[in-house]
């Protein structure tokens, strides 16, 4: 449900740091097969934690096993609710309210977490955000697509 937001976020950080860092998403599942051989100790780890229970208990299980092999440097995890990830990631963002946001709502929420970890990242590599592709391959306006 979360996979086109945590797609964006993705795309947002490669992005505005012109692909210094390298991005990758996968849902929880997936990652077990194979990608989480790419984690490392210079990994930022980011779940996009569900509000749904079911789905929220393989997130859990996937940030405790990632934490308890010791794969990552951080593990930060985007919720509506604070109190149901804390022991699994380092960092939990989270509304104060605790307010229960469905995760059909949650894309325009979780975003902004993407555009401001891209907008920081791009600052701290001495790049400017406003001009996210020095060598001209992209630029913040969509140019050159033809309406057919």
């Amino acid at each position: 449900m979360l996979a086109g937001a945590a797609l964006e976020c993705s795309l947002k950080l490669l992005e505005l740091t012109a692909g210094k860092v390298q991005t990758m998403t996968q849902s929880t599942l997936a990652l077990r097969h194979g990608p989480m051989a790419a984690l490392d100790r210079d990994t930022l780890l980011v779940s996009l934690g569900s509000s749904d229970p079911r789905r929220r208990q393989y997130e859990l299980d996937l940030l405790c096993e990632i934490g308890s092999k010791d794969l990552v440097c951080t593990r930060v995890a985007v919720a509506t609710d604070a109190n149901l990830l804390l022991a699994d990631a380092e960092y939990v963002l989270a509304p104060e309210t605790g307010a229960a946001i469905p995760d059909l709502y949650r894309p325009v929420l979780d975003v902004v977490f993407g555009q401001l970890l891209g907008l920081f990242a791009s600052i701290q590599l001495g790049s400017k955000p406003d001009v996210p592709s020095p060598n001209g391959a992209i630029s913040r306006v969509v140019q050159n697509v033809e309406i057919h």
